[in-house]
């Protein structure tokens, strides 16, 4: 499904070298874990997936197409196949939770009705019944990070890319949304973990790609 080869990221402005020769091949059903401390390169490594970076060599394929030659409107086609988990949420402040995890349906064009019941199925999901109408700042942040995960996986996508998911959250918050990534993937879903979480890569068996310094030390 998801292709590094011989994979290198390049910041010239920055003097950096973000990742080194990366050959990773992610299979449709699984659960990979990119392990690394900050600054190992795991967030470029998650962005080339989504066409947010191209790499200085190598190629980045999904689903067989080469990433760094698509099209403007493939790009868009990319990303309505792929859900994002960001570390930050990135939820829209002014709009309500409802509001804010129908967004991808509404560019995809889903109707009034089709929107309220799939939202009322992932409200369900993730245990955020009553809390359609609120506010982000008006969530802990764990309820935040179950609105971003909600809306990466509104319209069923391929693929589900998670950044650090559980790096600003308490330790019982931490493990409400680790089994909720579990449930996840027991549905089906492919999903690529970026964390420097230990205990987020015990309590799931995934396979487990470790980086440092832009490089694979280690995979099992």
């Amino acid at each position: 499904m998801l292709t590094y080869h011989h994979v290198t990221k390049v910041y010239p402005s920055r003097r950096v070298v973000a990742l080194r020769d990366i050959n990773i091949n992610i299979d449709e059903g699984e659960f990979i874990y990119i392990h690394g401390h900050t600054g190992s390169g795991k967030t470029t490594l998650l962005e080339l997936a989504y066409r947010a970076q191209t790499p200085t060599f190598g190629t980045v394929s999904f689903k067989g197409k080469n990433l760094s030659k698509i099209s403007y409107d493939e790009i868009a086609s990319l990303r309505r196949q792929i859900g994002v988990i960001f570390q930050d949420f990135r939820l829209v402040p002014y709009r309500t939770v409802a509001e804010n995890v129908s967004l991808p349906l509404e560019v995809l064009g889903w109707s009034d009705n089709d929107i309220k019941y799939r939202l009322a199925e992932l409200f369900e999901l993730v245990d955020l019944k009553n809390k359609g109408d609120l506010f982000p700042n008006e969530l802990s942040g764990g309820e935040q990070q179950r609105v971003a995960i909600s809306r990466a996986i509104a319209f069923e996508p391929y693929l589900i890319l998670a950044d650090e998911p559980t790096a600003n959250l308490d330790s019982e918050t931490t493990h409400a949304i680790i089994d909720l990534l579990e449930m996840l993937h027991r549905k089906g879903m492919t999903l690529v973990v970026a964390t420097h979480n230990e205990e987020l890569v015990k309590k799931i068996p995934g396979r487990v790609i470790r980086i440092k310094e832009g490089r694979v030390i280690s995979e099992r």
